[in-house]
């Protein structure tokens, strides 16, 4: 009886490693790009909204992060899209580009950068709220 409790609890210790370990080269094969550019995209966003707090839209660093932006909507779709010609989510990625075009545009008036800059937060979050998790 001793015997086959143990074997019993060496297959159950047995098993875990070795799901943890199928789940971990499952896990090594995803496509790192939708990630990374979901995380640049948002440190940038987090850059220009905080200018946008502090009155500071025309600071050097809301504007690097404003071109990175600008550059890395042009990666939403081949990165993100999940099935091709998916009209709805490349709708979502004109709005965030011409969101992030209206923040560039604003210049050096505040009140119009901060309202561009909502207008990507908005654009964000809508696409998040269809696709976010699929």
């Amino acid at each position: 009886m001793k015997a086959f409790l143990g074997g019993m609890l060496a297959g159950i210790v047995f098993g875990a490693l070795l799901t943890v370990m199928a789940s971990r080269v499952i896990e090594s094969r995803r496509e790192p790009w939708p990630d990374a550019v979901m995380t640049v995209m948002s440190h940038e966003f987090k850059t220009v909204r905080q200018a946008s707090k502090s009155g500071e839209c025309t600071s050097p660093a809301s504007a690097s992060s404003l071109q990175m932006m600008g550059l890395l909507a042009h990666d939403i779709e081949p990165a993100l899209m999940p099935t091709p010609g998916d009209r709805v989510f490349t709708q979502y990625a004109t709005d965030l580009r011409s969101a992030i075009a209206k923040v560039a545009a604003a210049g050096s008036d505040c009140k119009q950068f901060t309202a561009a800059v909502s207008d990507i937060g908005q654009a964000c979050d809508a696409c998040h709220r269809d696709y976010k998790d699929r």
